[in-house]
């Protein structure tokens, strides 16, 4: 099987390991400037998840308490 392929065949415990183990080595022998991207990007999603949170609950004071921090919740995992 390609690195690139995708598969989605069920797995037993020792093979899901032996995969597992397979893609940490290989994410861990990731060059710096990509793994330094991919730190910046991952940053940048989750400033992003928390400017529409704060957004939808700035927004939502005539709602429920509940209802406004559920709907901040909901788009802070969509961002």
């Amino acid at each position: 099987m390609a690195d690139s392929e995708i598969s989605f065949d069920a797995l037993l415990p020792p093979q899901m390991a032996s995969r597992a183990e397979a893609i940490g080595i290989r994410k861990a022998q990731t060059d710096f400037w990509t793994m330094l991207a991919l730190a910046v990007l991952a940053g940048a999603f989750i400033a992003a998840g928390a400017v529409y949170s704060t957004t939808v609950l700035a927004g939502a004071a005539a709602l429920p308490y509940g209802v406004g921090r559920l709907l901040a919740g909901i788009v802070f995992c969509l961002a």
